[in-house]
């Protein structure tokens, strides 16, 4: 798969009314840049149920697919020389040009086996996705980009159908007690060209089990 993309951030002075008072403000807002980039990758698919098999082998049954995405080409949005954060110097000192663009990681996995057999149906999924960059400015001192680090996920079902109007079950959501991890990019003692990835914050998703009761009338 290709895309182009186009960004860039601007800032402008404009007048803004709020309840009858008139205001100067700084507003920032994204546009397309005169640089043309690429995300590229590719997605391999597979599902299949397994109903050839014997008896009650006969409701398992798997999907999966991976993604890989690479994104190159375009420079990353920024604030406009005349914000005033530049000016005051709130601004970090690494170079983004070389990271992939927010939100794109560059290997993304789902995994769910299932089973479905006369009324019953159990189903797993896993989901993991490598490091992405969440922001290229974060929003306390030193202002440096924000990865969130890799982070897999695994969520279940079970559900019976006791009658034709009633299923009964259960959903567990982060089974794993994964945890959400992020990181910032750092200059490191030996200047621009020595940036380090370091931990920022860990957290805590909580594991959640439900029981579900669904009518039909």
């Amino acid at each position: 798969m290709s895309a182009p993309v186009n960004s860039a951030g601007t800032s402008v002075l404009a007048t803004q009314t709020v309840n009858g008072q008139t205001y100067d403000a700084v507003v920032t807002r994204e546009f397309n840049s005169p640089e043309t980039g690429k995300v590229k990758g590719f997605e391999a698919a597979y599902q299949q149920t397994y109903d050839f098999l014997p008896g009650v082998l006969s409701g398992l049954g798997l999907q999966a697919n991976y993604t890989y995405v690479k994104s190159s080409g375009v420079p990353q949005p920024t604030l406009d020389p005349g914000d005033p954060s530049v000016a005051a110097g709130l601004v970090s000192n690494i170079d983004i040009s070389g990271f992939s663009l927010q939100g794109l990681s560059e290997h993304n996995f789902n995994i769910t086996p299932f089973y479905d057999y006369k009324g019953f149906s159990l189903r797993a999924s896993y989901a993991w996705r490598s490091r992405y960059l969440l922001t290229t400015r974060d929003v306390i001192t030193p202002f440096d980009p924000v990865f969130q680090e890799a982070y897999g996920q695994l969520d279940a079902s079970v559900f019976m159908q006791v009658t034709k109007n009633l299923r009964l079950g259960f959903q567990g959501v982060n089974l794993t007690n994964s945890i959400t991890k992020t990181s910032v990019a750092v200059q490191g003692p030996d200047g621009a060209d020595d940036i380090r990835i370091v931990p920022r914050g860990w957290f805590m998703n909580d594991r959640r089990i439900s029981a579900v009761a669904r009518f039909n009338f």
